[in-house]
């Protein structure tokens, strides 16, 4: 079970003056327990917000607006691809809100501490003071009820990106060993249309068992493959070339946080693309003894990226298969 979120996981709102001061955009979330911060950067309008945010709460006569704007400034100031939805779900953001309200006194007005920016920065990367004033009229919460959200990779976050990045040490370690995987597939009914796609090294029995304790029943198991090589690297392609299908549900309150490996999507179709990439990874052998892609298929992947073609498992195993059963096209792929 994760630790319980605590408040100093997060910047204070001195800490965060200090981050706008110099315009950062990481993403204010400190992993538990640690000194480690998530190295998600916010989008520039994201930040553009949070700093409107913090400058109408420094200005508003009302205590409750002014916490208002604080609580929407911390949820701004965590990133969309992990954390947001931690924060809102937890009640977090109302705690930390707390938290800054009593803390600004302290501090100078956000304008004062931004002001000598401007001279440094396109003019875009910074708010007009004068365009602020009545915005917290139009400021409300619209609380999304619904149990998933679409699931947004980072920018440079791709099937083929992941394939080319190495493999972690510890994996390769293991995979050495002969310690093989498991990817599995399951659906819950409370959660119709949707599948988790995961990996685990252990027993798939005990793995279900896990996620049967977030309180939405047993998960029904639709497929287990066992004796996967670099299974959390299967599971991290499959990941992503079904990215559009990808969701996230919002909040666990057993596990603190918001699981990411929900997809929606036919079991049958989702099945289909991790057999695929277990055939490929086991056929093909494509990464060598130090964790790299070889050279022969780091070569076709990006001349796939140069060539605007769209990297998925069908078409590797495709190309594997052409490979191996044409002598000539084994000699350049």
């Amino acid at each position: 079970m994760a630790e319980h979120l605590k408040l100093d996981q997060l910047l204070s709102y001195g800490d965060v003056t200090e981050a706008l001061r110099t315009l950062s955009r990481q993403c204010i979330w400190y992993k538990s327990g640690t000194e480690v911060r998530c190295t998600v950067e916010l989008p520039i309008e994201d930040l553009k917000l949070v700093f409107r945010l913090l400058h109408i709460a420094r200005q508003s006569t009302c205590p409750n607006r002014s916490l208002l704007a604080l609580k929407l400034a911390v949820r701004g100031y965590c990133c969309d691809q992990y954390h947001r939805d931690v924060v809102e779900n937890s009640r977090l953001d109302q705690e930390l809100a707390c938290k800054w309200q009593l803390d600004m006194p302290k501090h100078g007005s956000i304008i004062d501490t931004c002001i000598e920016k401007k001279n440094k920065h396109r003019s875009s990367d910074l708010v007009d003071a004068s365009t602020l004033s009545n915005l917290l009229e139009d400021l409300t919460i619209g609380e999304d009820k619904a149990p998933f959200r679409r699931h947004k990779c980072l920018p440079n976050e791709t099937t083929a990106s992941k394939l080319l990045q190495r493999i972690p040490k510890k994996e390769l370690e293991a995979h050495q060993q002969g310690k093989l995987g498991y990817i599995y597939l399951f659906t819950q009914r409370v959660f119709p249309g949707m599948v988790k796609i995961g990996y685990t090294n252990s027993d798939v029995q005990k793995r279900l068992s896990y996620w049967s304790k977030c309180g939405h029943g047993q998960p029904c198991l639709v497929q287990s493959i066992s004796g996967v090589p670099q299974a959390k690297r299967v599971e991290t392609l499959v990941h992503h070339e079904l990215s559009s299908f990808w969701r996230r549900e919002r909040y666990c309150r057993l596990h603190s946080s918001a699981h990411t490996e929900w997809f929606e999507i036919e079991s049958a179709r989702a099945a289909n693309v991790v057999a695929q990439w277990v055939s490929w990874m086991n056929e093909a052998q494509p990464y060598d003894e130090l964790g790299d892609l070889n050279m022969q298929w780091r070569s076709m992947v990006q001349t796939l990226i140069m060539n605007e073609v769209s990297v998925t498992s069908e078409l590797l195993m495709d190309l594997y298969t052409f490979r191996t059963d044409d002598p000539y096209l084994s000699t350049i792929i």
